[in-house]
């Protein structure tokens, strides 16, 4: 066998497992093992770390054993977090096939950052009176799973 077939050998039996691990999510990306848009890999972000999806949002008022006395205020959170995954993924649409000038896309994304920082504002605020009023094992679940949102300052 020639030595750059011996070579090519190698590298394709070295990469292979390597590119098929990194397609599943479990190779290192630029932001940790796995990252993925907005937190929802397992990177240094970890597991939806900025945005909660609401399709879990049921699972995780059960894990919390919410109680009558909490409901208002969990269903204040659910329809914060639920409002504010709708419109990213809304943004995002808008986004997709745009045909914009740079200045145009700039200016997009200005509104679309004023948006969310008031959306995150207002979802923060919905965990922390939810929070408030949980038990500390019910607390210590609701940070693992539903962390605090970041909120950023709405562009100049």
């Amino acid at each position: 066998m020639s030595s750059f077939l011996k070579v090519s050998s190698i590298l394709i039996l070295t990469l292979v497992p390597l590119a098929a691990a990194s397609a599943q999510g479990y190779g290192n990306g630029p932001m940790g093992p796995g990252s993925g848009m907005m937190g929802a890999g397992r990177g240094m972000m970890g597991p939806g770390r900025f945005l909660v999806d609401p399709a879990t949002l049921p699972a995780l008022k059960t894990k919390l054993a919410i109680t009558s006395a909490q409901e208002p205020l969990w269903a204040a959170y659910a329809k914060e977090a639920s409002t504010l995954w709708e419109t990213r993924q809304a943004m995002r649409q808008a986004m997709q096939g745009q045909s914009m000038t740079w200045a145009e896309r700039q200016e997009m994304r200005k509104s679309h950052q004023a948006a969310g920082a008031e959306l995150r504002a207002n979802l923060q605020k919905a965990r922390n009176d939810l929070s408030a009023v949980l038990t500390p094992e019910q607390r210590s679940i609701f940070d693992q799973e539903a962390p605090a949102v970041p909120v950023t300052r709405p562009p100049r």
